[in-house]
Formats: C-alpha cells, structure tokens, sequence
C-alpha cells in the first residue's frame, strides 16, 4: 500500500508529535490539545464534528476516527456498513476542500433501528456538493466519526466509546467486504486522544487517537 502522509495543523503550526493522553473537562468539551485543523494537500478538516455549525471545542459532538480513501464517496462508505439511516440526529463537520471552507451535515448509518441496547453509529463526511475530497495522496475521500447508542429510549442510557464503535465497524468490513476494502486498524495518529472512565452524563469518552484507514477499491 502507497504510504499516507499525513500533516497536522493548528493556527498554521505543523504538529510533528503524538498529542498526549487528555482528558475532558465536561460533556461536549474537547481539550484543547485534542482538538485541531488537520490538513491533507490543500484540504484542511477538524479532528471532530460539531452539535452545530460552530468550530469550537466545547460544542464537539464525537472524535473523527475513520478515513475511507481510494475511492470511497459519502453514500458508497454507507453502502459498505449498514446502508443510510433515517433515524437520528444530523451533526456538522467543517472542512476545507482545495478552493474554500464548507460545512457538511449527516446523520450517518446504523446498526440497528432500535433504540434499545447497543447500536453502532457512524457519521461520514465529504465535500456535499461531490460527496467526497480529493487528493493526489488519498484520491476520493471520506471521513467518519463513531460512537455507540445505547438503550436512547430506555433506562440506563449513554452515548459514546468511540473506540469499541471503531473496531466494530472494522470488524464489520473485513467480514463483509473482503474483496472491496482493505482495513488498516490505528494507521495513523489523528490527534485527539480521549480517554477515561468516568462517564460524564450521558457521554463516555474512549478515543485512543489513531484513525483507521479503509482503502476502497
């Protein structure tokens, strides 16, 4: 596979380093130093998606953990899951495709339409007027953020665990889609390392920073 490079940026300053263990400070809080403009080429995106169209720390929905390049758009990488769900809230992702900034919205694919128990839910993101990014390094690109619902409409509920929702979905590919993606687990460091135990709310918080690549054939 052609070795991905990767550059992180924030306030134009290149990050070189692995970004630290960090904690949040409260729910729908992104510590600073887990929170940043990365960039690939000319295209630029946050590390996170947003409750609404505000890029600010403290109105993060959930850590981008997936990337699926080659050529990969909005509506394939759902095909490849669970297909478009029409249940959920939509979230935003602010990113920056070669000529100019632009907001993107999804409610993503899930596992299941229930809500009781676990589900996995995944929220993917592009350029909306194409569906994707492109780069000369990536080709057509997507990028995804995941985390888990459960019990929404009963007792005991919470949203979160990125991570475990990350390895489900990778999981998820190579069991169904053995001949059209190959899954790279943790195959780059997207700087927004997450976790603790405690849950906060309804948010538990369990991101170890290292974004998963599917090459989409």
């Amino acid at each position: 596979m052609k070795k991905i490079i990767l550059c992180a940026m924030l306030m134009g300053v290149v990050v070189g380093l692995f970004a630290p263990p960090v904690l949040v400070h409260s729910d729908h809080e992104a510590d600073s130093s887990a929170f940043k403009v990365m960039s690939m080429g000319s295209d630029r995106f946050y590390n996170w998606d947003f409750d609404s169209q505000n890029d600010v720390r403290d109105n993060v929905d959930w850590p981008v953990t997936t990337l699926f390049y080659n050529n990969a758009t909005v509506n394939r990488a759902k095909e490849l899951l669970y297909g478009r769900t029409a249940i959920g809230s939509s979230m935003h992702f602010h990113g920056k495709d070669q000529a100019s900034w632009f907001w993107d919205s999804d409610r993503g694919t899930k596992s299941s339409a229930s809500c009781l128990g676990t589900v996995y839910h995944m929220r993917i993101y592009g350029e909306p007027d194409d569906d994707d990014f492109y780069s000369s390094e990536w080709g057509f690109y997507v990028l995804g953020t995941t985390h888990i619902d459960y019990n929404e409409c009963g007792i005991g509920r919470w949203h979160g665990d990125s991570e475990t929702a990350e390895e489900h979905f990778n999981s998820l590919l190579r069991r169904t889609q053995r001949s059209t993606v190959t899954t790279y687990d943790d195959h780059m460091d997207f700087h927004n390392h997450m976790e603790e135990d405690v849950q906060r709310g309804r948010h538990r918080v369990n991101n170890n920073g290292e974004l998963s690549a599917h090459y989409v054939r």
